[in-house]
């Protein structure tokens, strides 16, 4: 669930990311640290996140990368390459998977970024991420036309950190013979649209406390139905599908079939296909 195998920091990023977590919390080692108390942990660790997505171009890097404060370490101890890597070589060869995303992660932490962008922005960043920014620009544009290039920049963000990773990995997958499952969730929010974590309470049920910003007070319960028998029958049999969304195909590199999870929920085709091409382009 908008996860996939790629997003992995380097040692170096990640002492520079522990460093700060510690001043945040106003101690000099792991020992100060264990001397807190959870909640103080996690009052600094949210201290923390609101600082540093508050600037998303800063986080760019020419990779393209974008390197998120809390992942995987490819430390060459406990993790010597992308674990990507490892599942294009086979280690998870015949192991069922269901892979997918929301359709709008990057909404979530775009309202911790308070800078607005213009084209001349937009234009910059895309620079950051593509090697022909230009060329990007127009495939955003003329995928989501009259959006804004803040929301055109949120989408590339999305792609770069979550979508594009999960369609690699189906790929991945499937190439080693796993049944493999891809899903886009793609109701959107009233509060922020089809944004990062929206499909975990409907997997667990909206009644959750705390969540109601993002859900609205009033989810379709027709999408609780869909995501709670979708998982649970992959659970028990490997294959998600059920009564509720009736067949799920599985994913292959020709009709690249996925379960958009919205209202209603259908099966659709290579979803976003222009995207997914200037992506695959880079590789």
């Amino acid at each position: 669930q908008s996860g996939a195998a790629h997003n992995v920091s380097p040692a170096a990023h990640a002492t520079e990311v522990t460093q700060q977590l510690l001043d945040t919390l106003r101690v000099t080692d792991i020992g100060g640290m264990k001397a807190l108390s959870p909640d103080q942990i996690v009052a600094g660790q949210q201290s923390f996140i609101m600082r540093f997505f508050t600037d998303t171009e800063a986080l760019i890097n020419e990779a393209p990368d974008l390197r998120l404060p809390f992942q995987p370490v490819q430390d060459d101890a406990v993790l010597d390459r992308r674990a990507i890597d490892n599942v294009s070589a086979g280690t998870a060869a015949g192991v069922p998977v269901m892979a997918g995303t929301c359709r709008e992660e990057w909404k979530l932490f775009q309202f911790l970024d308070p800078n607005d962008l213009d084209e001349e922005g937009l234009s910059r960043r895309l620079g950051k991420v593509f090697a022909d920014g230009a060329q990007a620009q127009r495939v955003y544009q003329e995928a989501l036309q009259g959006e804004s290039p803040k929301e055109l920049f949120g989408a590339a963000v999305t792609d770069l950190v979550f979508r594009q990773p999960a369609i690699r990995l189906c790929e991945a997958l499937v190439q080693r013979g796993s049944p493999t499952y891809s899903y886009l969730f793609s109701w959107p929010s009233p509060t922020a649209g089809a944004c990062h974590a929206l499909d975990v309470p409907f997997v667990f049920g909206p009644a959750q406390a705390g969540i109601a910003f993002l859900t609205g007070d009033n989810p379709p319960q027709s999408l609780v139905d869909a995501l709670q028998e979708s998982w649970l029958a992959f659970a028990r049999t490997g294959d998600p599908s059920n009564d509720v969304v009736g067949e799920w195909p599985r994913y292959d590199l020709d009709r690249r079939a996925t379960m958009r999870l919205d209202v209603p929920t259908e099966v659709v085709y290579d979803p976003e296909s222009s995207r997914r091409a200037l992506w695959a382009s880079m590789v």
